[in-house]
């Protein structure tokens, strides 16, 4: 990620990148799979998509699996050992009909470069309506870091309000105690993943509180 930059730098140019944000230890049963405003995936892709330059939004692996079959898509349903029932993969990512399954939940954010750049790009002078190039004010030359941030904290800040809706609490220790209590093993926990596309990336976990 970082040599990715640093040519990005040496070329006078910008990156954009994925942000990834892991929920980890959900209970299955989170969301609704009847009212809109409830149904976790309009949420959280909504969320993701109010961070300033991220211009698409998925669940898993949503846009790579637009281009599979069914048949590569969905998730088997197995029969463990205990006579309970299980998922072979998850690649649903989490979510099914607005509902978390209590799998991993993913969701990814696509960033765009930012626009200004050090190589000037046409655009057109307002005062005299004739071609020019844009005039460079500052740039960051990747940004997709400073926007895990917001990714991060949207993330957190959603599922405190899911545990409000679905456990009547509010914050943490009091959600882990009650995802415990709905069959998670540990308190629910955010990952979030950065770095320009096919570059590499760095990961961190917290749990949401």
């Amino acid at each position: 990620m970082h040599a990715r930059i640093h040519k990005a730098i040496q070329d006078k140019d910008t990156l954009g990148g994925i942000i990834e944000v892991v929920a980890l230890s959900l209970p299955p049963g989170l969301g609704s799979y009847v009212q809109p405003d409830r149904r976790l995936d309009a949420r959280l892709l909504g969320a993701m998509g109010t961070i300033p330059a991220v211009k698409g939004a998925e669940i898993g692996a949503a846009f790579a699996q637009a281009a599979k079959q069914g048949t590569e898509v969905h998730d088997p349903i197995t029969v463990e050992p205990d006579g309970s029932l299980n998922r072979s993969s998850n690649r649903a990512g989490g979510l099914e009909g607005g509902i978390t399954t209590g799998a991993p939940l993913v969701v990814r954010g696509a960033m765009k470069p930012i626009s200004t750049t050090l190589t000037p790009i046409p655009s057109v002078d307002l005062a005299t309506g004739q071609p020019a190039d844009a005039v460079y004010e500052r740039s960051d030359f990747c940004a997709c870091r400073a926007r895990r941030w917001s990714a991060k904290r949207s993330s957190r800040l959603f599922w405190r309000m899911r545990c409000s809706r679905s456990w009547g609490v509010t914050a943490s220790p009091r959600c882990g105690h009650a995802s415990r209590r709905c069959g998670a093993a540990t308190p629910p926990t955010c990952r979030w993943t950065t770095g320009p596309g096919g570059s590499g990336s760095r990961t961190s976990s917290r749990p949401i509180k």
